[in-house]
């Protein structure tokens, strides 16, 4: 039974926007119903709602824009009104500096032994298998520098790819706290501004209410 309780209390602190809209309005509505209220108090009534309707919906949507690391409101209009245009433009004067490029230079050198044109057959032979070393060395080397780069190409894609990863979480999660943080606070305010407008349009009929 406790467990039981305890589920039902998180459904329904799921949907607490939800009721906190529903608790506004029945406070506003209730009394017009109940008290019969004078068309002035209604319309002040109304008005207020409006007003904490409008203030929602704004706290909403800067919290949509702080998600998304854009400036606030207030900041974006404080800097439209820093641009407004001036009367007399400024001079001003245009210095252009050249720098020359960096460029790397790689350069390989082969080595090989080389027999004279007097030499005999042995000597010869011990120099093709001296520059058959240098071909194994070189062989070596250029496998080992192939490891190397194919290690490192992996390596930065790999590290791409878990920033790319980590960018499309963080992504996401700021779209479900869009979906249910700034969104939904702006609806509710939405909701409540649309009822204070509804009660002080009909204000007087409303309080013609018997």
């Amino acid at each position: 039974m406790t467990s039981w309780i305890r589920r039902v209390g998180s459904w329904l602190a799921q949907a607490r926007l939800l009721w906190l809209t529903m608790i506004v309005v029945v406070s506003f509505a209730g009394p017009i119903l109940l008290f019969q209220p004078t068309e002035p108090q209604i319309r002040l009534g109304g008005l207020f709602l409006q007003l904490l309707g409008l203030s929602t919906v704004l706290s909403g949507i800067s919290q949509t824009r702080k998600l998304f690391n854009l400036p606030s409101l207030l900041t974006v209009a404080v800097r439209w009104l820093m641009s407004f245009p001036k009367f007399r433009l400024e001079r001003r004067v245009a210095r252009m500096i050249g720098q020359a490029g960096e460029f790397d230079l790689a350069a390989r050198m082969k080595a090989r032994h080389q027999a004279g044109p007097d030499a005999s057959l042995e000597d010869r032979v011990r120099v093709l298998e001296a520059n058959l070393q240098l071909l194994d060395q070189q062989s070596d080397n250029l496998q080992h520098q192939l490891d190397e780069a194919n290690r490192q190409a992996n390596s930065a894609l790999a590290a791409e790819s878990q920033s790319r990863e980590r960018a499309l979480d963080n992504l996401r999660e700021k779209l479900t706290l869009t979906e249910t943080g700034g969104l939904d606070v702006s609806l509710m305010g939405l909701i409540w501004l649309m009822v204070g407008l509804v009660i002080t349009t009909a204000s007087i009929e409303l309080s013609r209410l018997p």
